[in-house]
């Protein structure tokens, strides 16, 4: 019994350090039309996968959110100006809410300053943790707004970890998720209806897809767990709670 107790503190310790674990991917059917037509036979809602994620993250300047064209089933390669930091999150990841706690202000910081251009990746693995598929409605909810409202997906995104729900507990329901996007700038008729019908679900399970099998850059492996951050292709291996320790990172790399 002392052993295995040893055992669980071991992994309980590796948890901590390393984020929400993925796990394997499972294949992905992709529709051979996806990125094409409207999001439902007779919804005027856009089409199904958004634009300014092409790279199947966004991508946060000092001018704004970088414009690309709608996104695709493989992930583009998109190239930017300042050093290229790259965040992978899942929504309901608790690991991810700690580092964002702790390092939103920072990153925003360092973005505003031109220091990194930030992507986020959202994946939705930890949908094995919700009842709701909170993962996914969620990083659909945060792609609609960068389609739409590109200028408010940096307050949705810090607003999402605001009021993120624990693991295993149901999420915030979609009139909620559409409340939290009015909040940050982001409001109409066509965000609220593809928040409510999900109309990004293909375009998110090919970016989690992506997230977990493609590089992170050239020779660089997929990450393992989330949070992941990495500053042109550097992954950053300090701790997930202690303000200031992601600037030294970003400095220490310019």
């Amino acid at each position: 019994m002392r052993r295995l107790a040893s055992l669980a503190l071991i992994a309980a310790a590796a948890v901590a350090l390393t984020g929400c674990l993925m796990p394997p991917p499972a294949p992905v059917a992709v529709s051979p039309d996806a990125g094409q037509g409207t999001d439902a036979p007779g919804a005027a809602v856009g089409p199904v996968w958004p634009a300014n994620m092409a790279s199947h993250g966004v991508i946060f300047t000092a001018e704004g959110v970088q414009q690309t064209p709608a996104a695709a089933p493989q992930r583009a390669q998109v190239e930017v100006a300042a050093p290229h930091a790259i965040l992978y999150v899942d929504f309901l990841c608790p690991h991810c809410g700690t580092f964002e706690a702790a390092y939103g202000d920072e990153l925003g910081a360092a973005v505003e300053a031109g220091e990194v251009a930030l992507e986020i990746r959202p994946l939705t693995f930890m949908d094995r943790s919700s009842p709701d598929e909170y993962s996914t409605r969620a990083a659909n909810a945060f792609a609609a707004v960068a389609d739409e409202f590109p200028g408010s997906a940096w307050a949705f995104h810090r607003a999402l970890f605001a009021q993120q729900p624990a693991a295993g507990e149901p999420g915030l329901t979609d009139d909620e998720l559409i409340e939290l996007a009015a909040g940050a700038g982001a409001s109409s008729e066509r965000l609220a209806e593809r928040i409510r019908s999900v109309a990004l679900r293909e375009f998110t399970v090919a970016a989690s897809e992506s997230g977990l099998t493609q590089p992170v850059a050239e020779g660089v492996e997929p990450p393992r767990g989330t949070p992941a951050l990495y500053l042109d292709g550097v992954a950053y291996q300090g701790p997930l709670d202690q303000p200031g320790s992601v600037g030294d990172f970003i400095a220490s790399q310019g």
